[in-house]
């Protein structure tokens, strides 16, 4: 399976769903500072936030691969023949953006770091807190927060 053969699979309206909630971030500070950014500076954090967040969408996939089939859910790691290229890209994606995001400054990269460890505790075992019920909707807020 090809890298073009990724992009068309169920994470388009994550992706999107994504650049929605940037746009809400970046309203939301005009009206907290009075200020618009420099347009560079937030295109520049949107695509940052967008590709390095995709990667949380890869290894949730990764996590559920045994569950999704049961469901009726597509789920990325079983569509992709080539197991080696799953984890390239979603590597890859990961390391953008932690760097990206830490050259944009300190404090975005220290964020994001929590954004995605957030998510990974969320989906990963042995803590995988959506299986518990309490945590589950702690750890959620956590991660909708820092997003926001």
């Amino acid at each position: 399976m090809s890298i073009s053969s990724l992009v068309k699979i169920k994470y388009v309206s994550h992706i999107f769903r994504n650049v929605y909630l940037y746009f809400l971030i970046f309203l939301a500070s005009l009206l907290l500072y009075g200020s618009q950014p420099d347009i560079t500076r937030f295109f520049v954090g949107m695509i940052v936030l967008v590709l390095g967040y995709t990667s949380v969408y890869f290894f949730n996939d990764y996590t559920d691969h045994a569950d999704d089939p049961k469901y009726g859910k597509r789920n990325l790691y079983l569509d992709i023949a080539n197991k080696r290229l799953f984890w390239i890209v979603t590597t890859a994606l990961l390391v953008f953006g932690v760097v990206a995001s830490a050259l944009i400054s300190t404090k975005a990269g220290i964020l994001f770091g929590v954004l995605i460890g957030s998510n990974l505790v969320y989906s990963f075992r042995p803590f995988r807190f959506r299986d518990v019920p309490f945590i589950r909707e702690c750890t959620l807020f956590s991660i909708y927060f820092v997003k926001w």
